[in-house]
């Protein structure tokens, strides 16, 4: 059974996709769910130019299909943020990632 929290954050996650495909949320299938401890506040979603602290913060990886094409996002039980499969940075045993099927391109 997953937790009520995690569930909630699976749904803004798959909302967040739906909306930025123009297609509905049914249509999004929750390939998986990992939950993990970040190792930074970067959620493991780091972008180059930030400073990130470094602390345990729990959350998760939610991996979504949509026709054919994957995308995470990363949340930390307060907020859930798009991370390209190519940018994630997942913590030890997860890591390495596996190579992408997907990339992810930011709405303009």
């Amino acid at each position: 059974m997953i937790d009520p929290l995690a569930n909630e954050l699976i749904v803004l996650a798959r909302n967040a996709l739906a909306q930025r495909l123009n297609t509905s949320p049914g249509h999004i299938e929750i390939a998986d769910v990992l939950s993990l401890d970040w190792t930074d506040t970067s959620l493991g979603c780091p972008v180059e130019s930030e400073n990130y602290n470094v602390q345990s913060t729990p959350g998760l990886r939610i991996l979504m299909e949509y026709q054919g094409s994957f995308y995470a996002y990363h949340a930390d039980f307060v907020s859930v943020y798009a991370c390209p499969l190519e940018s994630e940075r997942l913590p030890r045993p997860f890591a390495p990632t596996p190579t992408p099927t997907a990339t992810f391109t930011p709405a303009p």
